[in-house]
């Protein structure tokens, strides 16, 4: 199994994500804050747009507000695949950010903590 950065960069590096200044539609999004090592307090927007085909593949949007100025927009061979991939893509990388870079998540500024684990299994924030 790979690890969460070594995901990151394979999906990156496959350019499964594109830096043009097309808007995206997200159907599924989520406003939580963000907290770096430091302790700084940012807001965090999360996204998942809906399934488009180009081409021959499928690509999903994803938005990471106040993480990436990108929108990584994960490849799949079929609509499921991509919103598979976007989905799973946001987990690892707030995984990655809690686990690798000492962040954590809340709900609100000064609130609750948000498990990760909770958020892409129930849905919840805390």
């Amino acid at each position: 199994m790979r690890s969460r950065s070594q995901f990151l960069w394979l999906l990156f590096s496959r350019g499964g994500f594109m830096t043009d200044s097309s808007p995206a539609a997200f159907f599924a999004t989520r406003e939580l804050t963000g907290v770096d090592s430091t302790g700084r307090e940012f807001p965090v927007k999360l996204g998942i747009g809906q399934p488009y085909r180009e081409g021959t593949e499928w690509r999903c949007p994803v938005l990471l507000e106040g993480f990436l100025s990108i929108q990584p927009r994960p490849v799949g061979v079929d609509s499921f695949q991509a919103l598979m991939l976007a989905q799973r893509f946001v987990r690892q990388y707030l995984t990655a950010f809690v686990e690798e870079r000492g962040g954590r998540l809340l709900d609100s500024p000064g609130g609750n903590s948000v498990s990760i684990e909770a958020l892409f299994e129930d849905g919840l924030a805390s």
